[in-house]
């Protein structure tokens, strides 16, 4: 796992525990109204487990990035580029732009 792979996901993960946390209110009316387990965790559980699963997140993100960069080697548009005409996407949106659209009939409104 490389260290930019790993700050960049650890971004992306942070970027939205901070959005969730912003619009999450567990002292609501409605979340306390809600019939809840008596196997539910004491409120200073969540943020200790939260913080490790996001971490663990950021990890796991990381090397999944990088090891996809290691199977296909490093991406750039003008690869995709090259390689679009030869998969089956390509060949088919190609032969397609060289036929002309069928003429239906227009309805008058």
């Amino acid at each position: 796992m490389r260290l930019p792979t790993l700050v960049k996901t650890s971004a992306a993960v942070a970027a939205a525990a901070v959005t969730g946390s912003l619009v999450t209110r567990p002292d609501s009316r409605w979340y306390r109204s809600l019939d809840k387990p008596r196997w539910q965790p004491p409120p200073a559980a969540f943020p200790i487990v939260w913080t490790a699963l996001y971490g663990l997140l950021a990890v796991a993100g990381a090397r999944a990035l990088d090891r996809a960069r290691a199977r296909s080697g490093p991406a750039s548009p003008g690869a995709s580029a090259r390689t679009w005409p030869s998969t089956p996407a390509g060949r088919w949106s190609s032969s397609a732009r060289r036929r002309r659209a069928p003429r239906w009939p227009r309805s008058r409104c």
